[in-house]
């Protein structure tokens, strides 16, 4: 799946309650949150940087779903959720979703446009 082959910027609707799914049933546990207040050197496991900004969401599509690959090499067997924050995400190349993502599924979280 390719998104933005022509175009700098990602602007696509994904309001709370939209998904892209590739596959199945939801599994709570894994959770990579991207945001753009985000790093992507921070683990995406939680929603907002924390206190001392030594951990939060991950900042782009592609940090969120290499997190969300990473959490399949340590044995999550369910579906993963890669939830992105309202906001503008700038892509320098093409996203894409393929075999290794399969029970991987990109939602938007609350209120707005991503």
């Amino acid at each position: 799946m390719y998104w933005n082959d022509q175009i700098p910027r990602l602007r696509t609707a994904l309001a709370a309650g939209a998904v892209l799914a590739i596959s199945g049933s939801v599994w709570a546990d894994g959770t990579v949150y991207v945001s753009p207040n985000g790093n992507d050197d921070w683990s995406g496991r939680i929603s907002a940087p924390n206190n001392d900004f030594s951990d939060g969401p991950k900042a782009t599509l592609f940090g969120g779903r290499d997190a969300a690959r990473a959490l399949r090499l340590d044995g999550v067997s369910g579906t993963v959720t890669i939830e992105v924050a309202p906001g503008t995400y700038d892509l320098d190349r093409k996203f894409e979703l393929g075999d290794k993502d399969f029970h991987t599924r990109v939602v938007g979280s609350g209120q707005g446009v991503v």
